[in-house]
């Protein structure tokens, strides 16, 4: 969050270690980030999504209870 990654509700928020978050992302509540996942500048997680080994480009918008494992 110190490096302008916005998590609306960061008690219910999960990220591994190993997951890069870039600047200008925004995390909606209860989403899960796991492995080597890597959220692009500006995108946007919907809530109640589940992401592993994932990458999201720049500027993406994913929808709410979205499971993405190994994509793009």
């Amino acid at each position: 969050m110190k490096d302008g990654v916005k998590i609306v509700s960061p008690e219910t928020t999960y990220i591994d270690m190993s997951v890069a978050v870039e600047s200008g992302a925004v995390l909606g509540p209860n989403v899960t980030l796991r492995g080597k996942t890597l959220i692009g500048a500006g995108a946007f997680v919907e809530g109640n999504s589940v992401l592993i080994d994932t990458t999201l480009e720049p500027d993406a918008e994913l929808k709410a209870f979205s499971h993405c494992e190994g994509a793009v």
